[in-house]
C-alpha cells in the first residue's frame, strides 16, 4: 500500500517540486496520466495555473493538495475532485453520481449538430435521454441556438448537476423515466434523440421497447443519431411515426 503524502512534505516547497512529488505518489499508486493529474491537482489546490505559480506552497495549499492527491490515489475521478470539466469548450459541473463529460463523446455531439444543420428545420426539437450533466444537449443548443432541447434524467444525484448546468442555456431539464417520458410525446414531434447512457445493456433494453433498432458492429466514431455504446450504434426509427 502506498503511503499518502503528508501536508508537511509539501508545505514550503516550490510548485514544480510539489508536482513532481504528487506525480511520483500517483504513479506508485498505479494512477494513469499521473503527470497531468498532478498538475491539475495543484491547480485546484492553489486556484491558479501551475505555470503561473512561483512562490513556495503555503500550509493551506499543501493541506489541500495532500488531500486531493490522497483521494486521487483512491481512484476518485479527477473530474469529481475538480468539481467541473470542459466539453466542447463549455464548462460543466460534475460530481459523484453523474457520468463525467468525455472527449470521446464530443464526436457524438458534433455529429448530432451536423445532422441538425443538414435537416434545415428552423426549430428542431431534440431530446437528450439519460442526460447526466447535459453536456450533449447543452452542446447542441450552444451550436444550434434555434433548437428546442430537453434533457431527461431520472437519477436524483445526476439531476442536481443537470439543473445547475442548464441554467441560462435555454435548455430544459426534465426529471423523468425515459421509458415513460417518450409516451407523452406527439408522433413525429422530435427531430433528433441523442444519448450517452452509462450501460449498454440497459440502453439496448430501453431502445428495443421504444421502437429503435440496432446496427452493429460499428466503430466508436460511427454515429447515426445517438451515442455508440458497447460497440453498438442506435438508429432512430422515424418513419414509424412513434417519434
Amino acid at each position: 500500500m502506498v503511503t499518502p503524502l503528508a501536508p508537511q512534505q509539501l508545505a514550503g516547497i516550490l510548485p514544480r517540486q510539489a508536482v513532481r512529488m504528487v506525480q511520483d505518489a500517483l504513479q506508485a499508486a498505479g494512477c494513469p496520466d499521473a503527470d497531468y493529474d498532478a498538475r491539475e491537482l495543484l491547480r485546484i489546490a492553489a486556484g491558479k495555473d501551475p505555470r503561473l505559480l512561483f512562490d513556495p506552497l503555503t500550509r493551506p495549499q499543501a493541506e489541500c493538495l495532500a488531500e486531493l492527491a490522497a483521494q486521487r490515489m483512491q481512484r476518485v475521478p479527477l473530474q469529481y475532485l475538480a468539481g467541473e470539466w470542459d466539453f466542447l469548450g463549455l464548462t460543466f459541473k460534475v460530481g459523484p453520481g453523474v457520468l463525467c463529460p468525455r472527449a470521446d463523446s464530443e464526436v457524438v455531439c458534433e455529429t448530432a449538430i451536423e445532422l441538425l444543420q443538414q435537416m434545415g428545420k428552423p426549430e428542431p426539437r431534440v431530446l437528450d435521454l439519460c442526460a447526466g450533466t447535459g453536456c450533449l444537449g447543452i452542446g447542441i443548443r450552444h451550436f444550434v441556438p434555434s433548437a428546442s432541447v430537453t434533457c431527461v434524467e431520472k437519477s436524483p444525484q445526476a439531476l442536481q448537476y443537470l439543473q445547475a448546468n442548464v441554467h441560462g442555456t435555454g435548455v430544459q431539464a426534465k426529471a423523468a423515466d425515459v421509458l415513460q417520458y417518450w409516451r407523452e410525446l406527439m408522433p413525429q414531434s422530435v427531430q433528433l434523440i441523442i444519448s450517452n447512457p452509462p450501460t449498454s445493456q440497459l440502453w439496448r433494453w430501453t431502445a428495443e421497447r421504444m421502437g429503435w433498432i440496432f446496427t452493429a458492429p460499428l466503430p466508436p466514431t460511427t454515429v447515426t443519431l445517438s451515442a455508440p455504446v458497447g460497440g453498438w450504434c442506435l438508429r432512430l426509427v422515424v418513419p414509424s411515426g412513434r417519434m
